[in-house]
């Protein structure tokens, strides 16, 4: 029975793929008025529900294909501006100066200024142009913080670089702040948010601990099949504050199953929120994100860019040491 059930399982996943690839690639859905598609697939609560079907990765990659790529560029961006947020470690130092780079030729909002975040600023490479360099002690040493780590437990260096982003958009001034890992490229221009009315995007895999962990956190959250994992994100203040001001940055640290390997994501938790409680601040933006391993690079600006060059429809590409 079990050989029977894996059987038919790895058949509808490849047909599916399969399926969804040619409908992705079909000559009709190419042509199709973006506007009249959006019409029918309105980011609202109830027409998003197909996207719970099956919980399809390849399901979820077609609808992405159809999603514009840059939905506010008529809105007006330059009178709202952004700070972009880059935590960072000495691994990630080889591309970082290419991460920059392609942040300010594609992101069309004003940038306010580009923050670093890192453990390691007396090793970070020249030539990264006006940034501002922080420790991430300045976040992780902080009493409460530190009575926050003890008392969870759980010694993960990727919980303490979400604390980071979550700190620093609590702290600092900016209204807008787009969080960018520092693995990530961003190859498309796009504006990230317009007044109060910004991008998201959704992640095709679906991972269980993430939507688990929301439920445990914030009750009346709803699960439609959508997880928020897009490794950068736009993060308005106001929307950060309701999550995780006051008690409520302990509360969803506790909410966490210890015994998961991954049970807790920020991308994650932000996402679904603004998706449950604030979709009229919202327009669904193309995720079309490519990975890369770095095992294959030497991580030169010139290796990188023909690295990009193999995605040319990518919206960023993602240098993993995992890909």
């Amino acid at each position: 029975m079990g050989i029977s059930q894996n059987f038919f399982r790895r058949v509808f996943t490849r047909t599916s793929r399969v399926f969804f690839e040619f409908l992705t690639n079909a000559l009709l859905f190419r042509k199709s008025n973006e506007s009249s598609f959006l019409k029918f697939l309105d980011f609202s609560l109830n027409h998003l529900k197909i996207l719970s079907f099956a919980k399809n990765p390849h399901f979820k990659k077609f609808i992405d294909s159809r999603v514009p790529i840059d939905p506010l560029r008529d809105l007006g961006c330059r009178e709202t501006s952004l700070t972009v947020l880059i935590p960072c470690s000495a691994k990630d130092f080889g591309i970082l100066s290419k991460v920059i780079k392609e942040a300010r030729l594609n992101i069309k909002n004003q940038i306010f200024e580009i923050v670093v975040v890192t453990p390691d600023a007396n090793l970070l490479p020249k030539g990264l142009g006006q940034v501002r360099v922080l420790s991430d002690k300045h976040f992780l040493d902080q009493p409460e913080v530190k009575n926050l780590l003890d008392g969870l437990h759980f010694d993960s260096g990727w919980i303490k670089q979400q604390l980071i982003k979550i700190l620093f958009c609590l702290e600092d001034s900016a209204d807008n702040v787009l969080i960018l890992d520092a693995d990530t490229i961003l190859r498309k221009p796009k504006t990230f948010v317009s007044g109060k009315i910004q991008l998201l995007s959704f992640a095709y895999e679906y991972h269980v601990p993430y939507i688990r962990h929301m439920k445990q956190f914030s009750p009346k959250i709803q699960d439609f099949g959508l997880t928020f994992v897009t490794h950068h994100q736009l993060w308005q203040k106001d929307v950060v504050s309701e999550i995780w001001s006051g008690n409520r940055l302990g509360e969803w640290l506790s909410s966490l199953d210890r015994d998961e390997l991954s049970p807790i994501s920020e991308y994650n938790t932000y996402g679904m929120y603004m998706y449950n409680f604030h979709c009229d601040r919202v327009k669904l933006s193309r995720f079309a994100n490519d990975q890369f391993s770095r095992k294959l690079l030497n991580q030169s600006d010139s290796e990188l860019t023909e690295v990009c060059s193999i995605f040319p429809n990518s919206c960023s590409i993602s240098v993993h040491s995992y890909s």
